[in-house]
């Protein structure tokens, strides 16, 4: 993924949680391997978290939350110091569609690829399967009824904004200056990962 003899930057929003800590500590094993990377972590608050887990020295912390993320020129200066991030990790990718198009906006023309965790709850929001067996990716589809929409946002809130989240990529990939996306779809992870 490298242009020359310039590093690869990674920016991981989400660094210091259950899935976000463990993910960021394999990329810095990978920093550290490698000498190839150039890694940035941008955190919120600390609700699922009481420190910080990623003291790596070689990781440039950015305290930000996604809501006033258009506001924050500490992250602004790393998305214009960078230049281009080859990998973007949304790993705290439980935003509403206005703090997802802002930080899409932030980003735009500056991602090479966008890894968002999602969740296996975004099909709790979609029209019932038209076939048998275990869900496929198009099986996520919002349905067309704004009453039956919002019935499933309060029976699976969690669901309804993961999907808000891929929705917020899929729009912005084909305008200009968007950005290629990838929504992987774990099952609900509760509790500290090993």
């Amino acid at each position: 993924m490298s242009d020359g003899n310039k590093p690869d930057s990674i920016l991981v929003f989400g660094g210091n949680g259950q899935m976000g800590a463990p993910a960021v500590a394999l990329l810095c094993a990978r920093v550290r391997a490698t000498r190839r990377h150039d890694e940035s972590v941008c955190r919120g608050n600390w609700y699922w978290d009481h420190a910080p887990r990623t003291v790596e020295t070689h990781v440039r912390h950015v305290v930000g939350d996604r809501a006033t993320l258009a506001t924050c020129d500490e992250f602004r200066r790393l998305v214009d110091e960078t230049g281009k991030f080859n990998l973007v990790c949304g790993l705290s990718a439980y935003l509403t569609g206005v703090t997802s198009r802002a930080s899409g906006e932030i980003l735009k023309g500056h991602v090479g690829v966008y890894i968002v965790i999602s969740s296996d709850s975004v099909y709790e929001v979609s029209v019932p399967k038209s076939h048998e067996g275990p869900s496929v990716e198009t099986d996520a589809v919002r349905p067309q009824d704004p009453a039956e929409q919002q019935r499933l946002k309060v029976a699976d809130s969690y669901g309804h904004y993961k999907f808000a989240c891929e929705e917020v990529l899929a729009e912005q990939k084909n305008k200009d200056g968007g950005f290629p996306y990838v929504a992987l779809r774990p099952p609900d992870v509760i509790g500290e990962l090993i």
